[in-house]
């Protein structure tokens, strides 16, 4: 077969992928869960010992753990599907245990939302969709339990392996759609982490050098899940294989992919200010705390922290590094957690380096209701808002 015809193959399949999307999506609102029997990647297994750390640490907030992660995992494996315009969506108006999906696929219970708000929209990723607590805990959940006053409630728009570049698409969406009104971006571990993998891939489109790139392995995961459901193409559960660097990046090539990784978070940022000023929404956004951010490591913290790849190290320490020389231009609200979680206790609270438990996810809402306290003192009015 020859390129040019390898090529057109290509196209054909992409464009009946994106063009069933659409139909896709809008048919299947209110579809009801179609059961999958899993491949013999995805076929229970006796638990690790890492694993019986995670559950216990479940356990002791009251969740099934294994339970809360099989959710998750059939989620973002099964339940994910191409969308037109960001990367991808789940499954509209799902119920699983301690994971409720609203009508548009997001992690929201129609059943608590109050009618006549003013919406706050919370945009991120995985650890804002927050695959290690219940629902209750989330930090949109946390934020409109804890800390608003009548009248004001916060979406939660977080999808698993997110970044700014997708949430630019989903940040307008929500504007048209839910008539949010302020807007809060929970981001830093993604931004890191897809234009990683784009370098570790050697992908040469030069649109993602100024975009930010898309997560290979979900993504085209959405385009089998849409393909078979739409088409009837069946397809199993396969492990995304991309080309690992066989030598160490070095401190030189490590700053330079820091600063082309903030220079794609200031341009999105940029991006998203200036749509939301047109809408006089002022949006703010919040470089997420990980374990790198915590200053007294548990044993079992620093096993994670040894487990973490040695490129992935380099590069988060450089980003650091140049946000904090750049922090003062960013071209919206930049806010750092700094030491937030030194303030937790002596349990273990990590499921990894950057996803938390119940406890750590309201220490960051009180954090983010503190910061903002001052600029919207209407919308975040400190201890004791008015009940609702």
């Amino acid at each position: 077969m020859t390129t040019t015809m390898k090529k057109i193959i290509i196209g054909v399949f992409v464009l009946i992928a994106l063009s069933a999307t659409g139909y896709w999506y809008y048919k299947n609102q209110k579809a009801p869960l179609k059961e999958k029997t899993p491949s013999a990647e995805m076929k229970e297994k006796p638990p690790s010992a890492e694993m019986k750390e995670k559950l216990a640490i479940l356990h002791r907030h009251g969740i099934e753990g294994q339970k809360l992660l099989d959710g998750v995992m059939n989620l973002y494996h099964n339940q994910n599907f191409a969308h037109p315009y960001r990367w991808f969506y789940l499954r509209p108006n799902m119920e699983l245990p301690y994971i409720i999906l609203d009508e548009n696929g997001f992690r929201n219970d129609p059943n608590s939302r109050p009618t006549d708000t003013i919406n706050i929209g919370f945009f991120g990723g995985s650890t804002l969709f927050s695959t290690f607590t219940d629902q209750e805990h989330t930090i949109p959940s946390i934020i409109n339990s804890h800390f608003l006053p009548k009248g004001y409630h916060a979406i939660n728009y977080g999808l698993g392996y997110y970044a700014s570049s997708a949430e630019i698409m989903t940040f307008v969406e929500a504007i048209r759609r839910d008539k949010i009104r302020h807007a809060l971006f929970y981001d830093g571990v993604n931004e890191v982490s897809r234009y990683l993998e784009k370098v570790e891939i050697e992908y040469k489109q030069r649109l993602f050098d100024h975009l930010g790139f898309y997560h290979p392995k979900h993504t085209k995961l959405s385009m089998l899940n849409l393909l078979e459901e739409e088409f009837g193409i069946p397809h199993e559960y396969v492990k995304h294989k991309s080309k690992r660097y066989t030598h160490a990046i070095s401190d030189d090539d490590a700053n330079g992919h820091a600063k082309n990784i903030i220079d794609i978070y200031f341009d999105n940022m940029k991006t998203i200010k200036g749509i939301a000023n047109s809408y006089d929404i002022e949006p703010v956004f919040f470089w997420q705390p990980t374990l790198f951010n915590k200053a007294h490591l548990t044993d079992r913290e620093k096993r994670i922290m040894q487990e973490i790849r040695p490129n992935l190290v380099k590069l988060i320490h450089a980003v650091d590094k140049e946000l904090a020389q750049r922090k003062d231009n960013a071209p919206a609200r930049l806010y750092f957690f700094g030491e937030l979680f030194s303030q937790l206790d002596a349990q273990e609270h990590f499921s990894d380096w950057c996803h938390v438990d119940n406890d750590a996810n309201l220490l960051i809402a009180q954090f983010i209701a503190d910061t903002l306290h001052p600029l919207f003192p209407s919308v975040f009015p400190g201890k004791n808002p008015q009940t609702k």
